[in-house]
């Protein structure tokens, strides 16, 4: 079937448009800063436990002169304590005394076995063998450290605007800390062999180290590989020969959408008339499903359920947002820009060519893909429903009134929806050279937020005070009554007590309930009070006592002077006393032991409901704090990203200021405000740093530790199987989390343990996660040479690896050199990679001055200059509207376009898509009452 023509559509201006921009990285140029990222691990001969012995050892090396002249008057190994460098040089090229001392061991041992016990390691390393190792100028550790420094300052290039004290005071600080730190390893060397550690000095000296030299050859024979390197890359070395350019390409790529025609699609309901009816129809458009389902059994039961879908309308709103929550694109503040870090598939060519036409393929197939699923579900989010009604009612504002003229013949008619037919077409606008680099563990820089959330205290009621048993009251005044009597005698008695003369013993007759006691100590004395005396004499005047001895014993006394009484009569003396009873001390301890149970008892159970409440309270708290956490509100999509960009920000410009010469340092820490400004002006001059765009990296990368909610409550509290309901498997998850029946759904990452910002959207938490971010920062139209020669000078990538030979493609080599010849600059003969980064960036630069040149458009044959308009080749389809394609889709820029003369900013793809309206039209049908189907209406 012939393709339609579009040519009604000419000249159409487009009614929506959307940048979209693909990055591709270059596998290649393995710069300094790439070699350090990559190769450092492989290339550390360090053990951790070596770097954290060496600022115990203190060089045994012996300095003369000036930091500018400085020498070494005397070499040795160094020894413990002592005078500590301020810094230890790093181990990233390997060292130099290791090696030595692996060749004098396994000399020494000659192929017999490898020492086994410390006395066998101490013959074979020790002090005597360390020096050896260790060297003079000729040969040994000292000597590879001299030959090493030779060729250090052909490596390591004068600063701009450092003078040439300043840079020899740099080397002689980075090559006597390098000796330095051999000494040092030295003397760590000797005391690991003096404490028998074995294991350690196995793990040395049994196992070959990287030697200092072999860095220069793993660079080249990465740059050798380059031909075809994912032919060659090996992933048993762990990537260690693999690096990735710091330079890349993006390409800008406009998606235009043009309005075509529009048509009636499939219907969407029928209505029928009776001959001579009228009837009215009120059409509700709604994204709102609801869905109903009615079963009967022994009772009617009803459910419903609600679900409500927001669509857009919009094909070009609909991309917009679609680009703007997809987790794939990189991030960046200019409006309307989409950056896929899907499609950032390294190229190993530096061909703009070649990496124009890589990224026109993956930008078509990601817009086509992305167009066709958005127009589906726009498609599919509309549903019209029709209702008769009997009089006029604002249920909608559309309402449609129908009706059959005809007095005899029923009338049919279908409700069509009426649809949109759209163009996109997508245009190459432009291309730009990016500095790139990465920024480990970005989430570290962020703050996260805090939930407060303070319980409520537990509604505990006092217990009531327990009845304890009341301490018994003293009694006093309990009475009794004593006989006693005076035996006459012709003697005369004597006082037998202080008190007077004794009368004889006697019982108190009281009841003494149990647990009391007479209130009386042994001894003490009181008062009786005589009723009578029967007998001669005057007995009834005198004054008696009773002294208590102990229980219900007393004895009488007739209160007497020293002298003593003697009477002849027999007198009957009737007397009369009282007493006070009181608790028994073991009664008191009875008592006070069942009391403090009784508080004690009470306590606990005050303590115990007191306990339960707080429990109740804390999973009261918890519960809602785990509702809140997961209902709070997420923040504003720009200003998270804002704050990431920030962190990306702050990496990226410590890397571009580089490193301050004086200090260890970089600018970015030690500028003054007055170099701050400079440094912001020239860097904003050479690249487009409001551009910067950054990639996020997926968790999986890098094994990460795990996180998880804390609700409060510390190890008092736990959720065992009482508290929790689970689907469990019987097996130990370290990433369950908590939900509860009102809560919203866990947010993504719950069930992996992801770091999760409260208030952070799904992208927030990416980030945190994210092993690192591949930050791409353009370099402005015009100073991609500025941009190489900064980021070499400067020490931020370094001229590392630039001199190699390129591996070109077929006829590129002759295309680099008579590029650069005709700009007035020399070429190596074979080009260089150096050679193809000048090259590509002056074809950067061209193509960016082409787009900026104004001309005629259309440019294509048989159009008349009057029919064209004056425009850049970036604004031409705003200027000249629509011109459809001959073909859907063209590949490669260097094929003969049709839309212009030059293989630059061309309409690269082209395609339809068919699109929903809201409008419904009805339609009137007739149908064949035999077969059924429809018939022409004549």
């Amino acid at each position: 079937m012939p393709r339609e023509s579009l040519n009604f559509a000419v000249g159409r201006l487009p009614y929506a448009s959307e940048v979209f921009g693909t990055y591709r990285p270059m596998v290649g140029w393995a710069s300094k800063r790439k070699r350090d990222r990559i190769l450092t691990d492989g290339l550390d001969s360090l053990a951790p436990f070596l770097r954290d012995l060496l600022p115990l050892y203190a060089t045994g090396n012996i300095y003369s002169g000036s930091p500018e002249n400085r020498s070494i008057r005397e070499f040795d190994i160094g020894h413990r304590g002592g005078a500590q460098l301020p810094n230890i040089a790093p181990a990233d090229d390997g060292t130099f005394i290791i090696p030595e001392l692996q060749t004098i061991v396994l000399k020494t041992l000659a192929g017999r076995p490898a020492p086994a016990t410390a006395d066998e390691w101490r013959g074979v390393v020790n002090e005597a063998t360390v020096r050896e190792a260790y060297g003079n100028a000729d040969n040994g550790a000292i000597g590879d450290w001299m030959r090493w420094a030779q060729g250090l300052a052909r490596q390591i290039p004068a600063l701009p605007g450092e003078s040439a004290v300043q840079h020899q005071r740099r080397l002689n600080e980075l090559i006597f800390a390098v000796i330095d730190r051999e000494s040092r390893l030295g003397a760590v060397l000797v005391d690991l062999a003096k404490s028998g550690s074995t294991e350690a000095l196995s793990s040395l000296l049994l196992a070959p180290a990287p030697d200092p030299a072999s860095l220069e050859e793993q660079l080249a024979a990465l740059q050798r590989r380059l031909s075809d390197p994912y032919l060659e890359i090996d992933p048993r070395d762990g990537l260690n020969g693999v690096s990735v350019s710091p330079l890349g390409i993006v390409h800008y790529f406009r998606q235009y959408f043009f309005e075509l025609d529009t048509f009636l699609g499939p219907a969407v309901g029928h209505i029928w008339l009776a001959p001579g009816t009228t009837v009215e129809l009120v059409e509700s458009s709604t994204r709102r499903t609801l869905v109903e389902t009615i079963a009967e059994t022994s009772q009617e039961l009803t459910q419903a359920a609600e679900r409500t879908n927001r669509t857009q309308e919009e094909l070009g709103q609909a991309i917009k947002q679609e680009n703007r929550s997809d987790t794939k694109l990189g991030f960046s503040t200019t409006v309307n820009q989409s950056w896929p870090s899907g499609d950032m598939s390294a190229t190993g060519s530096i061909n703009v060519d070649t990496s124009q036409q890589e990224a026109r393929e993956t930008t078509y197939k990601r817009m086509r893909e992305q167009s066709e699923k958005l127009s589906t579900q726009i498609r599919t989010s509309y549903k019209t429903t029709f209702r008769t009604v009997t009089e006029t009612t604002d249920v909608s504002s559309k309402r449609y009134v129908l009706s059959n003229p005809s007095l005899t013949e029923l009338q049919n008619y279908e409700m069509r929806r009426k649809m949109r037919r759209v163009a996109v077409q997508v245009q190459d606008i432009g291309t730009y050279l990016c500095w790139e680099t990465f920024v480990d563990d970005p989430g570290q820089e962020l703050g996260l937020a805090n939930l407060v959330h303070i319980a409520k205290e537990p509604a505990v009621t006092p217990p009531p005070n327990p009845a304890l048993i009341p301490t018994p009251e003293r009694k006093s005044g309990i009475g009794f009554d004593i006989k006693a009597i005076w035996n006459g005698s012709d003697n005369r008695r004597p006082s037998n007590h202080p008190e007077g003369i004794g009368l004889g013993g006697n019982k108190i007759a009281i009841d003494v309930p149990d647990g009391y006691r007479i209130d009386l100590n042994p001894g003490q004395v009181f008062k009786l009070e005589c009723l009578a005396a029967r007998g001669e004499g005057d007995f009834g005047s005198y004054l008696y006592l009773a002294k208590y001895i102990g229980g219900n014993d007393i004895d009488v006394i007739l209160a007497w002077g020293p002298g003593g009484l003697r009477w002849t009569h027999t007198v009957n003396i009737d007397l009369r006393g009282s007493v006070a009873l009181v608790p028994t001390d073991q009664r008191l301890t009875d008592i006070t032991a069942a009391n403090q149970k009784t508080m004690n008892d009470a306590a606990a159970a005050a303590s115990a409901a007191e306990a339960k409440a707080h429990e109740e309270a804390f999973y009261t708290a918890a519960q809602e704090r785990i509702e809140l956490a997961a209902a709070i509100k997420k923040r504003k999509f720009e200003d998270l990203r804002e704050e990431e960009r920030t962190v990306v920000y702050r990496a990226l410009i410590a890397d571009l200021m580089a490193k301050d010469p004086s200090a260890a340092l970089g600018w970015y820490w030690t500028a003054s405000d007055k170099q701050r400004h400079i440094y912001a002006t020239v860097l904003n001059a050479i690249f487009d740093v409001d551009r910067m765009l950054y990639f996020v990296a997926p968790e999986w990368w890098k094994p990460r530790q795990h996180s998880s909610l804390a609700i409060g409550g510390g190890s008092q509290y736990s959720f065992g199987p009482d508290k929790i309901v689970s689907w469990s498997d019987s097996q130990a998850r370290h990433d369950n989390y908590l939900i509860t029946g009102k809560s919203e759904p866990a947010r993504l990452g719950s069930s992996l343990g992801w770091l999760l910002q409260l208030d952070g959207d799904d992208m927030r938490n990416r980030f945190l996660n994210a092993p690192w971010v591949r930050a791409v920062m353009p370099v402005r139209p015009g100073k991609e040479e500025a941009a190489i020669a900064w980021l070499t000078r400067a020490e931020v990538e370094g001229t590392e690896g630039l001199d190699l030979p390129y591996a070109a493609q077929p006829g590129e080599a002759e295309e680099i050199t008579a590029g650069l010849e005709a700009a007035g600059q020399a070429a190596s003969d074979p080009p260089t990679i150096g050679d193809a980064i000048r090259y590509l960036g002056l074809r950067v630069s061209d193509k960016h001055k082409e787009g900026s040149t104004e001309r005629l458009f259309p440019d294509r044959d048989g159009i008349d200059d009057g029919d064209k308009i004056w425009s850049t080749p970036i604004d031409k389809v705003y200027e000249h509207g629509f011109y459809p394609l001959e073909r859907s889709f063209r590949a490669s820029p260097i094929e003969p376009p049709t839309d212009g003369q030059s293989p630059n900013f061309q309409i690269m793809s082209q395609w339809t898509e068919i699109l929903p309206t809201d409008q419904v039209v009805p339609v009137v049908v007739k149908y064949d009452p035999i077969t059924g189907r429809q018939v022409p209406i004549e």
